[in-house]
């Protein structure tokens, strides 16, 4: 959104730039939201995001100084482009690039390009404070980190110009890691955000950040948490894909989607981190100071396409096996998922706006016990018969 000031007054004022779905005119309270853009004596450019897509929006510039105030002579709008969404599935497979750990990935060069895929260990980190190390066995197909043999991080690392990742991460991609925490070798298990992480940074975007704990995941700094089953018991796929129209993010764990809530267009997550890398960049393992297990991996791979899992579902691996009337004014609905796993019980009027979380009544859990069985009993006092549908689904 572009503006400029014609005439200052000898002084520069500041400016605020008003925006929304409505013109709301010279009326500052009739506008949806606004950015204070500070002190400008010309021409002004203002980024706006978190825009709704496929929609016009209004925007006009408010100015004022000592000696008064004013508004632009007239609003501007623009509609903005619609989202893609994230339409096309593909087995991992038939990704472009496939790391099998047969080998440590450094001395590998799959796009033919004359340079390694991966930073050869030791290097320096860029943006954080300690020496990286790829990891130092590779047996069996298997990566594995040991940081009682290395000073002290593990992680592969491809912020670098030329290395296949940070070339991969232009425009839309996906990426896929299969990888096993090794139970008990997080450092500070009550403080530390896991013991294996992602950090994706398309070129100047912002960035998608994955903690991966022993039985939860979360994004950012240790926000979105997500309890999980166990990532210690055996090898568990985690996936992530990106629109760069959206600038929106998924992520996938054994293909369930966990974070982006839906594959449509408008679905997706904004990134949870600044960006670090203005060329891009791709970071996996315990590459920060609040990331500290030991864990193994079973492959790298890599997409130029973004891509959800073939099958993926976005209401996780769960089934409902029965439902019917406690009373007249109780229902129940049984399930089987994950083991010990929280789920979410919502209900609609119409099958399409499942907005309406549930609580369970009576004493009972959407938790499910050891061997994954559900049951929770639901009030309906008061509700219009034949006009409420449930669904149970992962958080």
């Amino acid at each position: 959104m572009n503006g400029m000031v014609t005439a200052s007054g000898n002084e520069d004022p500041e400016v605020t730039l008003f925006y929304g779905t409505t013109d709301g005119g010279t009326n500052a309270g009739t506008w949806d939201d606004s950015i204070f853009i500070g002190s400008v004596g010309g021409a002004f450019s203002e980024t706006v995001t978190g825009l709704l897509g496929n929609t016009t929006y209004f925007y006009r510039a408010f100015a004022e100084n000592s000696g008064g105030l004013d508004w632009a002579p007239t609003s501007e709008s623009g509609t903005t482009q619609d989202f893609s969404g994230l339409p096309n599935s593909l087995a991992s497979s038939g990704f472009d690039y496939l790391y099998e750990m047969e080998e440590n990935p450094s001395g590998q060069d799959l796009d033919a390009a004359g340079i390694a895929d991966w930073f050869v260990n030791p290097a320096m980190a860029t943006g954080v404070d300690q020496e990286m190390w790829t990891p130092q066995t590779y047996a069996g197909g298997i990566g594995s980190s040991n940081q009682g043999a290395a000073i002290p991080e593990a992680l592969f690392r491809s912020d670098y110009g030329g290395s296949i990742s940070r070339v991969s991460i232009l425009g839309d991609f996906t990426v896929e890691v299969a990888v096993r925490l090794k139970e008990g070798t997080i450092a500070f298990p009550d403080t530390d955000l896991g013991g294996f992480g992602m950090f994706i940074n398309p070129p100047g975007e912002p960035a998608f950040r994955l903690n991966i704990n022993e039985d939860e995941m979360s994004t950012g700094l240790g926000d979105g948490v997500v309890s999980t089953a166990s990532n210690s018991a055996g090898m568990t796929v985690f996936r992530v894909a990106y629109v760069e129209a959206d600038q929106r993010y998924w992520a996938w764990r054994d293909g369930v989607l966990i974070y982006g809530d839906d594959l449509a267009p408008g679905g997706g997550v904004e990134g949870s981190e600044n960006s670090l890398y203005a060329g891009g960049g791709y970071l996996l393992g315990d590459f920060a100071s609040d990331l500290s297990g030991d864990w193994d991996i079973e492959y790298l791979r890599l997409h130029n396409e973004a891509v959800a899992p073939t099958g993926a579902s976005p209401f996780g691996d769960v089934v409902v096996t029965g439902f019917g009337f406690v009373s007249e004014t109780t229902v129940f609905i049984e399930y089987l998922g994950e083991s010990s796993r929280a789920y979410d019980i919502t209900s609609s009027a119409d099958l399409r706006d499942f907005t309406t979380v549930e609580n369970p009544i009576n004493g009972t859990s959407s938790t499910t016990d050891a061997a994954g069985v559900g049951r929770v009993e639901i009030g309906v006092s008061g509700r219009v018969p034949g006009k409420l549908f449930f669904r149970v689904e992962k958080p």
